[in-house]
């Protein structure tokens, strides 16, 4: 559509980051949103790196929490009394993160960076050091990773180049 006719307003509502001044916009319970702004919110000191992890806050939380549950059945192992309970729980707690993909994270996000034409070392260049279309693409990464079951983009190819829309 035309500029100013209201297509990013709409793409808003539908993302849930707005609300509509009447009616309702409804999702099927649980639907996850992902939503790729036309101008890429300020970066701040992030590393493009550190972006992309944080499409994975709830998988490194949950590591955290097993290095925690790991150390308790060393300590408690160390003076002889081994808590059955806590391995049973840790054991269903390690094999849930599995199946999350908690041990391909780094994977993950290198395929995404070499999918989206980024190299290796670039993980650790600071966001706000990129072009616009670096940031849109650390941005539409950060999304890919999150795995959304819809994904909007507000005209996602404004601050790419033609080899990168191609």
């Amino acid at each position: 559509g035309p500029n100013g006719c209201g297509k990013t307003s709409l793409l808003r509502l539908l993302a849930g980051l707005d609300r509509p001044s009447a009616g309702r916009v409804e999702h099927a319970r649980g639907l996850a949103v992902g939503f790729l702004p036309q101008v890429p919110a300020p970066a701040g000191s992030r590393t493009l790196g550190t972006e992309l992890r944080s499409a994975f806050a709830d998988l490194e939380s949950e590591r955290g929490e097993l290095a925690a549950m790991e150390a308790e059945i060393a300590d408690r192992s160390r003076s002889g009394a081994v808590d059955e309970e806590l391995v049973e729980r840790y054991d269903r707690r390690q094999a849930r993160f599995a199946a999350r993909g908690g041990y391909e994270i780094d994977q993950r996000i290198q395929r995404v960076l070499t999918g989206l034409g980024f190299a290796p070392a670039d993980a650790e260049s600071p966001l706000a050091e990129l072009s616009g279309g670096q940031q849109t693409r650390a941005l539409l990464g950060r999304l890919i990773l999150s795995g959304p079951d819809l994904l909007l983009l507000d005209e996602p190819t404004n601050h790419l180049d033609l080899t990168t829309r191609e």
